[in-house]
């Protein structure tokens, strides 16, 4: 399994006891993103690096380009793989030799180093090369570069932002927070919330997400007050027939004090693969488009009211009044069906 079995990996070969520096770094030559890779063998062999190791003052720049170590990722459950260029920080641990060996150690790549406080890139290529026999100068084959802002943390935030303008945030309510953001309004500081964002808004030297203008957000509140712009109009209001109004809905920017999942975006597809789509509420559902606005109860209590009187329709004739209509079971029995779909 992996390189660790090839006998490539120089800090993975069987015997390998001799002590080593707990904490090291090296520049990254080469990454095993695919079974396109020349050393890919397995599944197991995704994540590898391949690096020449800084901080040794006797192999400094003697390393040739054929020549470097292979070291596999500490954690293949969370990962970013590094570019080409760019310095990641390896940790010694045990290896799966130690099982014949305890002694057994080997190096594990844990992350590049931020060494340009850079949200997409940080390569120092040729770091490890200092007489320039080895010319890094390329971050990878499909990469890149691209001016990214860090995001704007809160006190006790958790944010995980990727390299391409994408993130998630573990956040809450921050009433008297600077900069101010938009959604810490009716609710209570430490009230928690939960944004996962593509494509921010510009919003100053780091980024606040904005529903509004962010190209995609799924958010999750606990109490908070969102001041969503919605697509269209809302759901109708009230709908007055002779069973009486239908119950109005509280109109989305107004809505607050208990918990929302809001989804916005150009376009919005849900698509059931195999099942079905189903929507409830304790309360009612309403539809909104360009050209019409539907609250569910109402639209069902219109058709249903419809339904009732055509099945007492009469029409006045010379003779008096007529009978009933004709198609007077097909209207009592659509009546049914919709009366048994009623709550």
């Amino acid at each position: 399994m992996g390189f660790g079995d090839k006998g490539r990996a120089a800090s993975f070969t069987n015997g390998n006891t001799d002590v080593k520096p707990l904490i090291t770094m090296g520049e990254v030559i080469d990454v095993v993103m695919n079974d396109s890779h020349e050393w890919y063998k397995d599944n197991t062999d995704l994540g590898y690096v391949k690096i020449k190791f800084l901080g040794n003052r006797l192999s400094f720049g003697q390393v040739l380009e054929s020549e470097g170590d292979w070291i596999p990722p500490l954690n293949k459950n969370i990962s970013t793989y590094p570019l080409k260029g760019e310095v990641v920080v390896c940790v010694c641990a045990t290896t799966l030799g130690a099982q014949v060996d305890p002694r057994e150690t080997g190096y594990y790549w844990i992350s590049a180093i931020q060494a340009w406080s850079d949200i997409n890139s940080n390569a120092m290529p040729n770091v490890a090369f200092p007489d320039k026999s080895f010319k890094n100068n390329s971050l990878g084959d499909t990469f890149k570069e691209k001016d990214i802002k860090p995001m704007q943390h809160y006190e006790g935030d958790t944010i995980i932002q990727g390299r391409f303008d994408n993130s998630i945030r573990l956040g809450s309510t921050v009433v008297s927070g600077k900069p101010g953001n938009t959604w810490s309004v009716g609710s209570a500081d430490g009230d928690p919330i939960m944004f996962i964002s593509n494509g921010h808004a510009d919003t100053g030297d780091a980024h606040i997400e904005d529903i509004n203008n962010n190209e995609s957000t799924v958010l999750l509140t606990s109490k908070q007050k969102i001041d969503l712009k919605p697509g269209s109009s809302i759901a109708a209001q009230t709908v007055t027939i002779p069973t009486g109004p239908v119950i109005p809905m509280i109109p989305i920017n107004g809505y607050l004090g208990s918990s929302q999942v809001i989804i916005n975006g150009d376009r919005l597809i849900f698509n059931a693969k195999k099942e079905n789509i189903i929507l409830a509420a304790t309360k009612e559902i309403g539809l909104s488009t360009a050209s019409w606005k539907l609250n569910v109860s109402a639209l069902a209590d219109v058709v249903l009211e419809m339904l009732t009187q055509l099945t007492q329709e009469t029409h006045p004739t010379p003779c008096g009044l007529s009978g009933p209509p004709v198609q007077a079971p097909i209207y009592a029995q659509l009546k049914a069906q919709m009366e048994a779909m009623k709550q």
